[in-house]
């Protein structure tokens, strides 16, 4: 599937919540996710983790504003979402980019 993020943003994006331990995963949902986005589409990311906390969002944001790029990054808890539909969509289209298992057998 094309996303339109190229590998070596990917792997900044891999890299960041590598260094976020309570990240259990990362899931590329949206246009990006189901391959109709146009050039200034978002990203968005749903990141998983019971044990993240507000703060902890705040600083993953931070570390992901630093990364150069056209589109902005839109971030959320996935434990958090209140939109049961919200949920459905990002299990139904999402695309992993990062699991805490893959940074294990590194």
């Amino acid at each position: 599937m094309n996303t339109g993020i190229s590998n070596s943003t990917l792997s900044e994006i891999f890299s960041i919540f590598s260094n976020f331990p309570e990240v259990e995963k990362a899931v590329l949902f949206g246009s990006r996710a189901k391959g109709n986005f146009y050039e200034g589409s978002d990203i968005d990311i749903a990141v998983y983790g019971e044990k993240l906390d507000f703060k902890q969002l705040l600083n993953i944001s931070i570390a992901l504003d630093k990364i150069e790029l056209l589109q902005a990054i839109d971030l959320v808890h996935f434990e958090k979402i209140k939109e049961p539909e919200l949920n459905k969509h990002i299990e139904r289209v999402g695309i992993r980019i990062y699991d805490l298992a893959m940074v294990s057998k590194r």
